[in-house]
């Protein structure tokens, strides 16, 4: 086996301290090593909710969104007499879902001093990274959402299954549970999407021990057919494969707890029907309209119109005024404006399970 040889080091002579080691130069890669990234999948809970599930709100409309839903009305058996009046009719009335939105951002500091030693502007790598925590706290505000707003349900969800505490790491994702999900949304009118799916985001472990199950009706790779177009496409999106009546997606961003029985993890992850989830886009919301003439606005503000409802913003050097004196820091960030509600807690259910992977 070849070994790697040691930099020779150049001491001074005896009685004198020193060296000169610190003067042979060191190569610096100009591009930074790709950032190893999450799997960032629960919008397709939303994708998947219906494309109307995707709301934006205009500028000046507020920051309150309100969805509104009709309910399930009895059939009407009894036939219409001619001698009898028509009675009062059916009372109907909407229910009701509202929700609030929120800003958030992020964002990193430099100094001037950068732009002067480094060998290559650092602000594209940055951008990069920054871009991606974006996606990810949007991605992050989802699950949570559903763990708030959804309908919980333990493993098998059989009379024992009533809390995470039950959950042993013996209880794996299997065919069967996958079976009684379907159940319980179609119990409850849930259709599934439009392509006849429902949605379930597992993390990688417990898809591990359903693709073990070799149940009749079980576990489709999503190599071992001819995918759609559009599951080619949720190929590069950590999709992989199908169960039951379900589309399944992976994602290590899945939560899990050790919160089970013997200490077990617990892994929660969501099933989702038509109509379940709906979030503000982060591809046009809240647009504000461009700066009137005469506005005074300062070189090297960021434009924050014109299309995105996420926005990354430069501050260049000097663009803070007396903040910043000397003119010796910029700022790079991100921000956006969105909120995610759980339109119908019977279509988002949080499935935990165990794993023995």
């Amino acid at each position: 086996m070849a070994t790697a040889l040691a930099p020779t080091v150049f001491t001074f002579p005896a009685g004198e301290t020193g060296s000169v080691d610190k003067m042979v130069k060191q190569f610096w890669e100009r591009t930074a090593l790709e950032t190893r990234v999450p799997n960032l999948v629960f919008s397709e809970l939303v994708d998947r909710s219906g494309s109307h599930c995707w709301k934006r709100i205009p500028a000046r409309e507020g920051d309150v969104i309100n969805f509104w839903k009709l309910p399930l009305l009895d059939a009407k058996t009894t036939a219409l007499a001619e001698t009898a009046a028509d009675g009062a009719g059916q009372a109907i009335s909407a229910a009701q879902v509202q929700a609030t939105c929120a800003e958030y951002g992020d964002y990193i500091m430099s100094s001037d001093i950068v732009d002067v030693i480094a060998l290559a502007d650092p602000r594209e790598a940055f951008g990069k990274a920054l871009m991606f925590q974006a996606l990810r706290t949007f991605d992050t505000l989802l699950r949570l959402q559903c763990h708030s707003g959804g309908t919980k349900k333990y493993k098998d969800m059989s009379s024992t299954a009533t809390a995470a505490s039950t959950i042993a790491a013996t209880d794996v994702l299997t065919r069967s549970m996958l079976e009684k999900l379907g159940i319980a949304f179609k119990d409850n009118y849930i259709p599934p999407s439009e392509d006849g799916f429902y949605t379930y985001i597992s993390h990688h472990r417990p898809i591990k021990d359903l693709r073990a199950d070799t149940s009749t009706g079980g576990w489709l790779d999503a190599t071992k057919y001819a995918p759609s177009d559009e599951e080619k496409q949720w190929l590069q999106q950590a999709y992989v494969g199908r169960c039951e009546n379900f589309m399944i997606f992976e994602s290590p961003e899945v939560s899990s707890l050790t919160a089970g029985a013997s200490s077990a993890k617990v892994y929660y992850n969501v099933a989702g029907g038509y109509e379940g989830l709906a979030a503000i886009s982060l591809s046009g919301e809240h647009t504000p309209e461009p700066p009137k003439k005469g506005t005074g606005a300062q070189k090297g503000r960021p434009k924050k119109y014109g299309g995105y409802n996420i926005h990354l913003i430069h501050k260049p050097v000097g663009s803070s005024g007396i903040a910043d004196p000397l003119d010796r820091r910029w700022t790079l960030g991100w921000k956006f404006n969105t909120v995610c509600k759980v339109l119908d807690a019977n279509a988002i259910l949080v499935h935990e399970v165990g794993s023995d992977a």
